[in-house]
């Protein structure tokens, strides 16, 4: 069930070919001098996503860092809102540090947050304080957040087609005030990828990975997803792949499978796979994942129906409910 990775290299060797770039036009800038000093930085991971249950508080923390050379007087640095959706969030007008301290945070309430409504705020921290050419340097910070309820409806199983071949224990949730909503415990972790690579030899960098993994169905039985989702997979030299959802090319690969009740079975799941650092996808539905809910069948093909002569066997087929599934995965819990 594994994409034939020669051929994918083979194709990203193509797609990545890129034009070098000349220093002849490089103009060294000017030293960071004054108040730039204080290194003031939201830091590298300032775009955050919130899902908050009703019942957890309604405010959050946004650090802020400086520099460790210039860290022993207070400091208070001005804020300035860029974008505030319906002006749900309170923000202090500025970031004030300790004396002798190199963090600060800045708490940011919403008290009139609507439960199932998504919220935007991003704020920006006064330039004259940041050091422009520290890598760490950032001078805005982007926060969604959003008051759901996830109830748990019990362990599925995650089975991926593409990439590792794997069969993974998940937890499946249904979303409160969406009932078409769903999300999964992301079984791509860092401890998973690195024992992969250890056990298999296999050439795989570490990604990027969410929690969860949220898909969505229709009332006419797809599924799809928000832009992409993150199976923490990189391919060597070139980049993070990221499983996108392209409703023209995949619309109907990605559907709901149902069981006699009319209780959902599984979700195929069929994503195009991009690479931004190259700027390059490619389209299959040959490697499929599934999500099989709680209790029920994996998809028909992963059982034996066939006797030894070819044909299918009646008896065996009647006791399928019963039937350990023939898994063409490794099994990972």
């Amino acid at each position: 069930m594994k994409l034939n990775k020669i051929f994918l290299l083979g194709s990203m060797a193509v797609a990545g070919m890129l034009a070098s770039c000349s220093d002849d036009d490089y103009e060294k800038g000017e030293v960071a001098s004054g108040s730039q000093l204080m290194g003031v930085t939201f830091g590298t991971d300032n775009i955050v996503t919130e899902e908050l249950d009703p019942t957890e508080p309604t405010s959050y923390t946004i650090t802020v860092y400086r520099s460790d050379a210039n860290a022993a007087e207070a400091l208070s640095v001005p804020l300035t809102v860029l974008s505030n959706t319906e002006d749900i969030f309170t923000v202090p007008a500025s970031v004030d540090f300790a004396a002798g301290s190199t963090e600060a945070g800045v708490v940011v309430s919403f008290d009139e947050a609507e439960i199932g409504v998504s919220y935007d705020l991003e704020v920006a921290l006064d330039e004259r304080y940041v050091n422009p050419y520290k890598e760490t340097s950032t001078t805005s910070y982007a926060l969604n957040v959003t008051r759901v309820k996830w109830n748990p409806i019990g362990t599925g199983t995650w089975c991926d087609g593409f990439w590792y071949g794997d069969i993974f224990d998940v937890e499946i949730y249904q979303r409160d005030d969406k009932p078409s909503a769903y999300r999964f415990t992301n079984p791509y972790t860092d401890e998973f990828v690195t024992r992969y690579v250890e056990e298999t030899g296999d050439e795989t960098d570490l990604g990027t990975y969410t929690p969860y993994i949220l898909l969505n169905t229709t009332s006419d039985d797809y599924v799809w997803w928000d832009g992409y989702f993150n199976f923490n997979t990189g391919y060597p030299g070139y980049g993070e792949i990221l499983a996108v959802y392209d409703e023209e090319e995949l619309g109907e690969e990605c559907v709901v499978v149902r069981n006699d009740d009319g209780g959902i079975r599984y979700l195929v799941v069929a994503p195009s796979y991009y690479i931004a650092a190259i700027d390059y996808a490619w389209t299959t539905a040959d490697y499929c994942a599934y999500l099989v809910f709680p209790d029920q069948r994996y998809p028909d093909f992963f059982y034996d129906d066939e006797d030894e002569g070819g044909e299918e066997d009646e008896a065996d087929n009647a006791d399928a409910e019963e039937e350990a599934p023939v898994r063409p995965f490794r099994i990972r819990k």
